[in-house]
């Protein structure tokens, strides 16, 4: 898959889910990080920054 795609699903879950947080739907972005989590090489650059994130949402999305 390679990490652009990582990158890409990673940043497409992070929007889904700032988009639905209003709605209660915590499961919305779920699926993007799935598809982002099968490479498991290339996910964990996106992961690491997630985690070490200064912005509470994302390190709560991660």
């Amino acid at each position: 898959m390679g990490a652009a795609v990582v990158a890409d699903l990673g940043g497409r879950a992070l929007a889904v889910a700032r988009t639905v947080e209003e709605a209660g739907d915590r499961e919305a972005h779920a699926d993007l990080l799935r598809r982002a989590a099968a490479d498991e090489f290339a996910s964990v650059p996106l992961g690491l920054e997630l985690n070490d994130s200064g912005d509470l949402f994302e390190r709560a999305v991660e």
